[in-house]
């Protein structure tokens, strides 16, 4: 006996029977009970008795920890709540006054699956939905999970403590799904499962609302035959839409782009090759910007470009002369030809020469894309230095210029070019003696400088014809034997000098 140290022990134990003639009751506590959690078990000692006949009391321990859950009663039931699935003993002891008695029974509490309601939302596209609802559970110890199916994508599950009543979460929808719907309803299913395996299904939906796109649009400005850039921004909350574009250049089909989600910007070229209409040094073309995303709204925008007339570019390239040394007025056909580009690949054109004597004339053109030639022909009246210009204009008012200076000589200076160009001939182009020859010919030509200014236009003639071109002809139809000069090629310029200096003199006669 520990507490009276070592070596005591208990020897002797009598036991004495409580007052002699009295009879111990009997408990009966009955059962085995079944019941649900949160709903009240009721107990009946009802079988309990007493040999004596006195009257019984009752009190009882429903989780058999010991510690009596009520006080002593007269009445043989007694009630209890579980708000909890349980399995266990039940104790009852009974009292007659004097003797007591104890009695055990079982007591199974079965779980109660919860009850539950849940409300869906309406929402745009992009946007948070919030699925709530209540929670019902008779076991309000229970604790919950929530599973819920939002039909894009996994399902998730959220923890709730013992005592919830309710349940709200939310989920963000990118899109409305399927596509080429303007809205789109998304079944919502929610399971609620409590600790014990007891669950319930709710149901509801959440209806996604597209969102139209906006557009915005840029125009450019550009010369013709050149790329406009259309551009703008895309603006959607909807990050999963794609888009279709359309855009109206203002000329032509309008033409259809398509660019993938997520896309907030877009840009797109288009070739003008003229400003049109005619007449006009530039023009504006309306653009038109529609946008329809994939599930059929969309938006649209207007803005211009403004394409510019450029001028062509003129050159006169050449101008054939029947003579290469000199140009004289009324027998000499001056033939021209001149050429112009143009970026304005479906301009057309008009040319004009002015010969700088006052006179002008149309100039005979040829074009294609944006190119072509112009020629024109003509003889001057009188000698002097004229400055000729082509004029090239295309029919958007475009123009453009390029000048040539003639000189066109009277019989002096023809005279004196050709005395020059034999002062300068190789000794070789003569048959002997060149410089004595070469002065000769100069006497000569000085002969038909009196001559012209004496107006003997008759003389000046004959002198060139029936001796100075007798003697500078050979090869010309002339005698060979008795030229001057030996060189072909100087027979033939000799031959058409004098041949155009007479013909000149002749107009006079």
């Amino acid at each position: 006996m520990p507490n009276y140290g070592s070596g005591w022990k208990i020897a002797v134990a009598i036991g004495l029977k409580p007052f002699p003639g009295e009879v111990r009751p009997v408990a009966n506590a009955g059962g085995p009970y079944v019941g649900n959690e949160g709903s009240s078990i009721t107990f009946n000692a009802g079988g309990s008795s007493d040999g004596d006949g006195d009257a019984l009391k009752y009190r009882w321990d429903f989780d058999g920890d010991g510690d009596w859950d009520t006080s002593w009663s007269s009445s043989t039931t007694a009630s209890h709540t579980w708000y909890d699935d349980y399995t266990g003993d039940v104790y009852l002891e009974v009292f007659d006054g004097r003797l007591r008695d104890m009695d055990i029974t079982t007591v199974t509490v079965n779980n109660v699956a919860p009850t539950a309601t849940a409300v869906g939302d309406v929402i745009y596209e992009n946007g948070i939905a919030t699925v709530s609802g209540t929670i019902s559970d008779p076991g309000t110890l229970d604790t919950f999970t929530v599973h819920i199916k939002w039909s894009d994508g996994p399902n998730e599950e959220f923890d709730y403590p013992a005592g919830s009543t309710t349940f709200s979460e939310t989920h963000q929808y990118l899109d409305d799904n399927p596509t080429g719907t303007p809205s789109d309803v998304y079944d919502i299913t929610i399971w609620v499962e409590d600790d014990d395996s007891g669950d319930a299904n709710a149901f509801t939906s959440v209806t996604v609302n597209n969102v139209a796109p906006s557009i915005t649009a840029v125009g450019d400005t550009i010369d013709e035959n050149d790329f406009a850039t259309v551009s703008g921004t895309i603006t959607d909350p909807g990050t999963q839409d794609t888009f279709t574009i359309i855009i109206d250049w203002g000329e032509g089909a309008p033409e259809v782009f398509y660019y993938p989600a997520g896309s907030t910007t877009y840009s797109e070229t288009h070739q003008y090759l003229d400003d049109n209409p005619t007449g006009t040094l530039s023009d504006v073309y309306p653009i038109s910007v529609s946008i329809t995303d994939d599930d059929t709204l969309g938006d649209a925008d207007t803005t211009s470009v403004t394409v510019n007339n450029v001028d062509p570019v003129t050159s006169i390239d050449a101008m054939a002369q029947p003579n290469p040394q000199f140009i004289l007025p009324i027998i000499h056909t001056l033939d021209f030809t001149g050429s112009f580009t143009d970026v304005g690949t479906l301009d057309t054109h008009s040319a004009v020469w002015d010969w700088g004597d006052s006179t002008s004339d149309v100039g005979t053109l040829t074009q294609a894309s944006g190119s072509g030639t112009v020629t024109g022909s003509h003889v001057y009246m009188v000698p002097g230095f004229y400055t000729v210009t082509l004029t090239v204009t295309d029919d958007d008012g475009g123009v453009h210029s390029d000048t040539f200076l003639v000189e066109v000589v009277d019989a002096h200076g023809a005279l004196s070019i050709m005395n020059d160009y034999i002062q300068g001939l190789d000794d070789s182009a003569f048959a002997k003696n060149p410089a004595n020859t070469k002065k000769t010919y100069s006497n000569m030509i000085d002969a038909l400088h009196h001559k012209v200014d004496a107006e003997n236009y008759k003389g000046a003639i004959s002198d060139m014809q029936n001796n100075m071109r007798g003697k500078s002809d050979g090869t010309m139809g002339g005698k060979a034997n008795n030229d001057w000069i030996v060189d072909g090629s100087v027979q033939y310029e000799m031959t058409m000098k004098l041949d155009d200096i007479s013909a000149y003199l002749a107009t006079f006669l």
